[in-house]
């Protein structure tokens, strides 16, 4: 019986992640971000595809992992310099 309420308080580093990223997401424009992000993304040979897209956070957490991550610094960044 105790095991739901140990797995609710141990929260993994990608629920950390997704949750920094839905914070983030609310404190700038996250669809010039993303757009911004992509470009650079595409430069880099990295495309992303559309069916990534969500409005409310940028993508969904089903992107791939090194993309996602990338995505949550570029967040940070565009939060940090508009501060």
């Amino acid at each position: 019986a105790g095991q739901p309420a140990a797995k609710k308080m141990a929260q993994t580093e990608w629920d950390k992640v997704r949750d920094r990223i839905k914070e983030n997401a609310k404190r700038v424009d996250i669809i010039a971000e993303r757009d911004a992000f992509e470009a650079w993304q595409q430069q880099c040979g990295l495309p992303i595809e559309p069916r990534y897209h969500d409005d409310e956070t940028g993508y969904t957490d089903n992107l791939t992992g090194r993309a996602y991550d990338r995505w949550d610094a570029w967040l940070a960044r565009a939060v940090q310099n508009q501060e």
